[in-house]
């Protein structure tokens, strides 16, 4: 009969105290909370514009205009606003986490010291940033903005009309929040905020960045 040696709680929790000293692991712990905030946001993204890719492009959509559907609208209309908040807060999240991995592995060797200087441009002083994290704490503690689906036409003397459709939120219903920023109110210098337009040009911003920061960082340990 073989016997089986008992694992020492003692070695095992000193091991892993060791193993977490080892750079590696220091690295990989705070990359996979990063690799998470990064699904997490890109998942939040794609039910965003699933939901107004629907109200815009799919013709089931346009029976919501009857005022006999209007409960179903209204419904359709806060599940914009529930999918908007979580795309908006999945992204501070994601940015979060970077400076968090950025303080705890990079900021006090010297290596990294063109991180805060893009965090400004691309966040702290960029109208677009600031108006998402304001919008995050808007939809938060502030009455609800009403989603407005806009219908357009195009034409031209060659073409017959051609519809086309937005989704918007009017930048009065925003201003009624007193929480934004100077920044932030340059982004709301406009007619309205198209929200299709808003997700895709913020994911675009938040993504490239991932990206520098991803290069940087590979930069880095090779170095």
């Amino acid at each position: 009969m073989v016997n089986k040696a008992r694992s020492d709680p003692k070695k095992t929790g000193q091991i892993n105290k060791e193993s977490a000293a080892i750079p590696a692991v220091k690295l990989h712990q705070p990359g996979e909370s990063l690799k998470l905030s990064n699904y997490i946001f890109d998942t939040n993204y794609a039910e965003l514009i699933t939901l107004l890719d629907f109200f815009i492009n799919d013709p089931k959509s346009e029976i919501l205009a009857l005022s006999a559907n209007r409960d179903r609208l209204n419904v359709i209309q806060m599940d914009i606003l529930r999918q908007l908040h979580n795309f908006v807060a999945a992204s501070l999240t994601l940015i979060d986490n970077t400076r968090n991995l950025y303080q705890e592995l990079y900021r006090d060797s010297g290596k990294f010291t063109d991180y805060p200087k893009r965090i400004r441009e691309e966040f702290e002083t960029d109208p677009l940033s600031q108006f998402v994290k304001g919008l995050n704490k808007c939809l938060q503690h502030n009455s609800l903005p009403e989603i407005v689906l806009e219908e357009s036409f195009s034409q031209n003397a060659y073409e017959k009309p051609t519809p086309k459709k937005r989704v918007l939120i009017y930048p009065t219903d925003l201003l009624a929040y007193d929480g934004w920023s100077n920044t932030a109110k340059k982004y709301l210098n406009k007619p309205a905020v198209d929200l299709l337009e808003l997700a895709d040009t913020y994911r675009t911003k938040v993504l490239d960045f991932q990206r520098w920061f991803t290069d940087r960082q590979n930069e880095i340990q090779r170095e």
